[in-house]
């Protein structure tokens, strides 16, 4: 009942490159006033959630950090409602999971959140889903980091450059 789509290193596998990652960015399309709704999801799933005052957490980080007490994988739920969020989710791509339809990102917009975060294993994983990312086309993925780069004021646009080489 909630849109969503998974990110982060989940994402970079699902698109078939080999990494470690402990946990799974969940981005919700929905805001911190939505967490009633997640909290009661983890309660039926038996997730444990992480702060003691969850919602005094999610309304200073926009996170909800929960774990799977059986596997001891770490679940972060993202509270977003972005323009760019929430197109992100639109365009999301669906892989049929054990027959469960499951949303992620998709490379494009991938590519653009990994080079958003800058740190050197998000920009490896860019360089990496790169090529994969034709879909939308340079000069969109350009535009899109254009708008990151204005409201976090710092170069963005380089490290897509170094990318889109062939």
């Amino acid at each position: 009942r909630v849109p969503y789509m998974i990110m982060g290193g989940q994402a970079v596998l699902a698109y078939g490159m080999f990494r470690s990652t402990k946990d799974v960015d969940v981005t919700l399309g929905i805001g911190p006033d939505g967490i009633d709704m997640i909290l009661d999801l983890a309660q039926d799933c038996g997730w444990k959630v992480i702060p003691a005052d969850a919602r005094r957490f999610v309304s200073e980080t926009f996170v909800l950090p929960c774990v799977d007490p059986a596997t001891h994988v770490r679940i972060d739920f993202i509270f977003s409602f972005s323009p760019f969020e929430t197109m992100a989710i639109a365009r999301a791509r669906t892989f049929k999971i054990d027959g469960i339809d499951v949303r992620y990102i998709s490379p494009e917009d991938l590519v653009i959140q990994k080079v958003v975060a800058g740190r050197p294993q998000d920009l490896d994983d860019a360089n990496w889903i790169g090529p994969k990312s034709a879909g939308r086309g340079p000069d969109e993925l350009r535009r899109a980091l254009r708008q990151f780069e204005d409201a976090l004021n710092r170069p963005l646009t380089k490290d897509l450059e170094g990318i889109l080489k062939p």
